[in-house]
C-alpha cells in the first residue's frame, strides 16, 4: 500500500513541477530535489502507517497535502517588515511572527502553525497565515489549489503579491471556500463590470489590496456572501450599486470605507434587511440620507463619517431598535438633533462632530429630563464637537449620570461646560476628554479619578490657578496628550512627569507659567511635541531634551529663555527627529547653535511616503502652530509632517550664518530676523531647494545677495530688509515676484524692484570653492598670481630691449599701441 502511495506521490510531485515550471524557484528544482521530496513523503507515510490507528483516532494530514503545503512554503520567503508589524499590532492587536517556522515533515501538517484539519478526514480546511512575516508572489498555478477541501484562507498583512489570475481562481474555483482574507496584500486588479463569486463564499476581505476601477454593478447579487470588505482601496470609483429588490440578500456586514465612491446612497439600500454593519465613511458620497434606512431593523453599526452628506438628520433613523453606534462626523448636516434620539436606549456611541448642527442641547434645566443625554445611560462615546449648539453642561452631573462614558468630545461645539469640583463617580475606564473652547474656568477635580485617561484637551478656555500636583497621577502611564494651551494658568509646571512613559504631546503654550522646564519630561521618551511658547518661563536652553528620540516639534517662543545654546556632550546625536524648532522672542545670545544644526537629520532629504498629505498627529489630535512669515503671523491648523521649520528670530545671536544650514535641504521655513548676525549671506543657502519662506531681515549682513538664492523655485516669501547688503539684486525665477519691501533698508542695494539704478555693471559671481574667490568677491587668487608672473616677465623683456638698443621712440610706439588697445576693450557704462 505504501509503495503504491509513494509511486503516486512521485507522479503527483512531478506533475506539480511540470505545471509550475514557469516559476523560477520550481524550475530550478532538480530531480534530486524531486526524489528528496518523494523520499521524505514516503518516510512520513511509512511512519504514519507503521501502526494501524484505532477507528476513533483523528486522521492525520495526507502526504499529498503535506507536499502541497511544503511547495507553497518554498515559493515564499521570510521577512521582517516593520510597517506590517505595526499594522498587525495597532489594527489587530496580533503578533507578527514567522508562521511557517515549524512546517517540516517531522510534525504532522495538521499540527503546523496556521493549519487546521478536518478531524474526521485529515483534510486541510483552513490556513490562517495572517501577520506571518511572508514575502513573495502567489502565482496562478500555486500548489494551494491542490487543497481542494479548503474552507478558509487568510494571507493578510504579509508582503505578498497575488497574481490577478490566482485571485480569480480563488474566487471561482475553490468550491468549498467560505472565508477569504487578503487584507493589505498587493493584488492591483481592475474589477470587471460583472464578477462572479463561488457559491460557497461567505466572507471576503479585500481591504487595502490596490483594487481599482468601478464597483461591479452586480456587487450585491451574490446570494451567500455575508461579509464584504473592500475598504482602503482609494482607486475604487463609481456610484454605490443598486440592490436587486427581487431577491433576498444575506449580507450582514458591508465595508466600503476609504474608497472614491461618488453620488448618493441609493434608496434600494433598504433592501439589505439583514445588514448589521454598514461602513461607507471617507468616500465622496453626497445628498441626504435615504429614508429607506428605516427598513434596516437589524442595523447596529452605521458609519458614514467624512463624506459630503447634507440635509437634516431624519428622526426615523433614531427609531431603529438595534442601533448601537452611529458616526456621522465630518459632513454637512444641519438642524437640530431629533428628540427621538433620547429614547434610543440601545445607543452606545454617537459621533456628530464637525457638522453644522444647532439648537438647544442641555444636560439640565431647559428641557425635560427625558430629552437630555442623561437618559442615555449606555453611552460610552459622545462627539458633538465643531457645531453650533447652545446650552450649559455640568461636567460633574454628566459624568455621574453616564457611568459607562469613556469618551466626551465637546470642543468647539458651542456648549458651555462648568464644574463645581464636587467629587462624583467617574467611570474608571474613562480615556478621553476634549473640552476646548467650552468656557471652562476651573481645573476639574474629577480628572484626578481618571486613572486610564489617554487624551486631555482643555485648551482655549479661561482656566485660572495653578496646575495641580496630582496631575502626575492622572491617567497613570497611559496618558498620550496633555493640552492646556491658551488659558490663564499661572505658577510653575510641576515636576511630576516621571511615570508618563507614553506621553506624546505636552502642550501648555499661551498661559502665564513661570520658572523652569520640568526635568522629569526627559523620562517621557515617546514625546513628539513640546510646546511651551508664550509664557513667562525663565530658563536656559533645555538641551537635555535632545535625548528624546521621537521629538519632532520643540516650541519655546516668547518666554525669557536666555544665555548661549550649549550642547550636552553626553548626548551623541541630539534631536534626531526634530522637524520644528521655534525659539523666537527670547534672550538667547552668542553664536547660532552649530552643533545642533549639524545633527538635525530629520530636516535633510525628507521623503514623502504617501500620496495623501500626512499631518502631524498626537494620538488622534492634529497639532496646530502659528509661524511668523514676513512679519505676519500665519496659522497652520494642520501641520504637514514634512513641513520643517527653524525660527530663531528676535534674539541676540551674533557672528555669521554657518554654511551648515545649507545641508538642511528639506527646510520649508527659516527665520533668523531681528538678531545681530554679521558677515555675508552664505551661497550654501541656495541648496535649500524646498524653502518657501526665508527671513534674514534686521541684522548686520554685508556683501552681495548670492545669485544662488534666485534658483530657489519654491521661495514665496523673502525678507532681506534692514541690513548692510550691497550691489545688484539677482534676477530670475521667484526673485522677479518680490516687492521692494523685501530689500528695503539696504542703502547700497540697487536694481529692480528697488528704484535705485545700478551705476557699475555687475561682475559675475564665481560659484566655486571658497579658496578660489576672495572674501570681497574679487578675482581668484590663481588668476592674480598668473597676472603678476606674466607682467613681470614682459617688463623685463621690454626693459632689456630698450636699454640694449637705445631706441626709446620704438618703445613709446609700443606703449601708445597698447594704450589704444586697452581703450578699445574698456566696457561700456551700464545703460541704467
Amino acid at each position: 500500500m505504501v509503495l503504491r502511495v509513494c509511486i503516486y506521490i512521485y507522479i503527483l510531485v512531478k506533475d506539480v513541477m511540470f505545471v509550475a515550471s514557469k516559476q523560477v524557484l520550481l524550475k530550478r528544482m532538480s530531480n534530486s530535489n524531486l526524489r528528496l521530496i518523494t523520499f521524505v513523503s514516503c518516510f512520513f507515510m511509512s511512519f504514519a502507517s507503521s501502526s494501524s490507528p484505532p477507528a476513533n483516532t483523528t486522521h492525520k494530514c495526507s502526504a499529498q497535502q503535506t507536499v502541497s503545503l511544503l511547495l507553497f512554503k518554498r515559493s515564499l520567503f521570510s521577512t521582517n517588515d516593520l510597517s506590517q508589524q505595526r499594522k498587525c499590532q495597532d489594527l489587530l492587536g496580533s503578533d507578527y511572527y514567522p508562521v511557517m517556522n515549524n512546517w517540516n515533515t517531522s510534525i504532522d501538517c495538521c499540527n503546523w502553525n496556521g493549519v487546521t484539519c478536518d478531524d474526521s478526514t485529515g483534510d486541510v480546511i483552513r490556513l490562517d497565515l495572517g501577520c506571518g512575516m511572508l514575502r513573495g508572489t502567489v502565482h496562478s498555478n500555486t500548489s494551494l489549489f491542490h487543497l481542494s477541501r479548503l474552507q478558509g484562507l487568510d494571507l493578510g498583512f504579509n508582503d505578498i503579491k497575488l497574481e490577478p489570475r490566482a485571485f480569480t481562481n480563488m474566487l471561482q474555483n475553490y468550491s468549498n471556500l467560505e472565508d477569504l482574507w487578503l487584507t493589505n496584500i498587493n493584488i492591483g486588479l481592475a474589477l470587471p463590470t460583472y464578477t462572479n463569486f463561488s457559491s460557497s463564499l461567505k466572507q471576503l476581505d479585500l481591504s487595502s489590496t490596490g483594487l481599482h476601477g468601478k464597483l461591479p454593478v452586480n456587487l450585491f447579487d451574490f446570494l451567500n456572501v455575508e461579509e464584504l470588505i473592500l475598504s482602503m482601496n482609494n482607486n475604487l470609483t463609481g456610484p454605490l450599486p443598486k440592490v436587486n429588490t427581487s431577491t433576498s440578500n444575506p449580507l450582514v456586514s458591508l465595508d466600503l470605507s476609504s474608497t472614491s465612491l461618488s453620488g448618493k446612497i441609493p434608496e434600494s439600500i433598504g433592501y439589505l434587511n439583514s445588514l448589521m454593519y454598514l461602513d461607507l465613511s471617507d468616500c465622496g458620497l453626497t445628498g441626504s440620507l435615504p429614508k429607506s434606512l428605516v427598513n434596516l431593523r437589524n442595523l447596529s453599526f452605521l458609519y458614514l463619517s467624512s463624506n459630503m452628506l447634507s440635509g437634516t438628520l431624519p428622526s426615523s433613523l433614531f427609531t431603529l431598535p438595534s442601533l448601537k453606534y452611529i458616526r456621522l462626523r465630518n459632513n454637512m448636516f444641519i438642524g437640530n438633533i431629533p428628540v427621538e434620539l433620547f429614547s434610543l436606549q440601545s445607543i452606545k456611541g454617537l459621533s456628530l462632530g464637525n457638522n453644522q448642527l444647532s439648537g438647544q442641547t442641555d444636560v439640565l434645566g431647559h428641557r425635560p429630563i427625558s430629552q437630555t443625554f442623561r437618559q442615555l445611560t449606555n453611552l460610552t462615546y459622545i462627539d458633538l464637537s465643531s457645531n453650533h449648539f447652545r446650552g450649559d453642561w455640568d461636567l460633574d452631573i454628566l459624568l455621574s449620570s453616564l457611568t459607562n462614558l469613556e469618551e466626551l468630545h465637546l470642543s468647539l461645539s458651542g456648549l458651555s461646560v462648568s464644574s463645581n469640583n464636587a467629587k462624583h463617580y467617574v467611570n474608571p475606564k474613562f480615556k478621553l476628554l476634549s473640552l476646548s473652547s467650552c468656557k471652562l474656568n476651573v481645573f476639574p477635580e474629577s480628572l484626578q479619578a481618571m486613572k486610564n485617561l489617554k487624551t486631555l484637551d482643555l485648551s482655549n478656555n479661561d482656566i485660572h490657578g495653578h496646575i495641580p500636583e496630582w496631575i502626575g497621577e492622572m491617567g497613570g502611564n497611559s496618558l498620550l496628550i496633555l493640552d492646556l494651551s491658551n488659558n490663564s494658568i499661572s505658577g510653575t509646571i510641576p515636576n511630576v512627569f516621571n511615570n508618563y512613559a507614553k506621553l506624546e504631546g505636552f502642550i501648555v503654550n499661551e498661559n502665564q507659567l513661570e520658572g523652569e522646564v520640568p526635568s522629569s519630561l526627559s523620562n517621557c521618551q515617546k514625546l513628539r511635541i513640546i510646546d511651551l511658547g508664550k509664557n513667562h518661563l525663565n530658563d536656559t536652553f533645555p538641551g537635555w531634551l535632545g535625548s528624546l528620540p521621537d521629538l519632532q516639534a520643540l516650541v519655546l517662543d516668547s518666554n525669557s529663555f536666555h544665555g548661549r545654546i550649549a550642547t550636552f556632550f553626553t548626548i551623541e546625536f541630539p534631536f534626531p527627529s526634530l522637524r520644528v524648532l521655534v525659539l523666537s522672542h527670547n534672550e538667547f545670545e552668542g553664536e547660532l547653535p552649530l552643533e545642533y544644526l549639524q545633527s538635525f537629520n530629520a530636516m535633510k532629504n525628507v521623503v514623502k511616503n504617501n500620496t495623501k498629505p500626512e499631518y502631524l498627529l498626537v494620538g488622534r489630535v492634529y497639532y496646530s502652530i502659528v509661524i511668523a512669515m514676513k512679519g505676519v503671523e500665519q496659522d497652520f491648523p494642520y501641520l504637514l509632517v514634512e513641513y520643517t521649520i527653524i525660527d530663531l528670530s528676535n534674539n541676540n545671536f551674533e557672528s555669521e550664518i554657518p554654511d551648515i544650514i545649507g545641508n538642511l535641504n528639506s527646510l520649508k521655513v527659516l527665520n533668523l530676523s531681528h538678531n545681530s548676525l554679521t558677515g555675508q549671506i552664505p551661497r550654501a543657502l541656495g541648496k535649500l531647494s524646498e524653502i518657501e519662506s526665508l527671513d534674514l531681515s534686521w541684522n548686520q549682513l554685508t556683501g552681495e545677495i548670492p545669485q544662488s538664492l534666485a534658483d530657489l523655485t519654491f521661495l514665496s516669501s523673502l525678507n532681506l530688509s534692514q541690513n548692510l547688503l550691497m550691489g545688484r539684486i539677482p534676477q530670475g525665477n521667484q526673485f522677479s515676484t518680490f516687492q521692494g519691501d523685501s530689500f528695503g533698508g539696504n542703502p547700497k542695494l540697487c536694481g529692480p524692484p528697488l528704484p535705485s539704478k545700478c551705476e557699475v555693471p555687475r561682475q559675475p559671481q564665481v560659484e566655486g570653492d571658497g579658496d578660489d574667490v576672495d572674501q570681497d568677491g574679487g578675482l581668484p587668487w590663481k588668476v592674480v598670481m598668473l597676472g603678476y608672473g606674466c607682467g613681470t616677465l614682459v617688463g623685463l623683456v621690454l626693459g632689456y630691449l630698450m636699454l640694449s638698443t637705445g631706441r626709446p621712440r620704438w618703445f613709446n610706439a609700443i606703449a601708445d599701441a597698447t594704450s589704444h588697445m586697452i581703450l578699445r576693450c574698456k566696457p561700456r557704462e551700464d545703460s541704467e
